[in-house]
């Protein structure tokens, strides 16, 4: 009976200090399987950004296109109004008539290039900037699965 009565104490003090161990070893686990699940969670974000941004950045490129190819066709149709213009009024389109028109349609095509270029700039810049959204997911899920390895060293050690 005196043994029961000295050991009982440290058998209680051994299975306190297990179940505290265990207790504190599930926490380790949940701590550190919250650390990678935030760290996929960021990445998958910081993805779907990534798409958004060049989905964007292709409708840009194509609202550019669309516009340059109006601004074209009104550009064109000007032209055909000055030319008959000059026609009615008995001018030949021969000479500074003609150097005119000319000199219009380079500008006027000059401008819708000046249009498709800063399209595809847009597009170019919207493609880059979903390139950093991708680098930034995937450096959120190597410092979250990181984090986890961590806290799972320092939380069994």
């Amino acid at each position: 009976m005196a043994i029961k009565a000295a050991l009982g104490p440290i058998f209680k003090a051994i299975g306190t200090a297990i179940i505290s161990k265990t207790a504190q070893n599930i926490f380790t686990g949940v701590s550190a399987t919250a650390s990678a699940a935030s760290g996929v969670s960021a990445q998958r974000a910081f993805n779907q950004e990534a798409d958004l941004t060049r989905e964007q950045g292709d409708l840009q490129r194509a609202e550019a296109e669309e516009e340059a190819i109006r601004l074209d066709q009104e550009s064109k149709a000007k032209r055909k109004k000055v030319a008959m213009s000059f026609v009615k009024g008995g001018v030949t389109l021969a000479g500074t008539p003609l150097l005119l028109l000319e000199t219009q349609a380079e500008d006027d095509e000059a401008f819708s290039g000046s249009v498709k270029k800063r399209g595809a700039a847009q597009q170019r810049l919207a493609f880059k900037k979903g390139e950093v959204l991708e680098s930034r997911g995937r450096a959120a899920l190597i410092g979250g699965i990181g984090q986890s390895a961590g806290t799972l060293a320092t939380g069994f050690a």
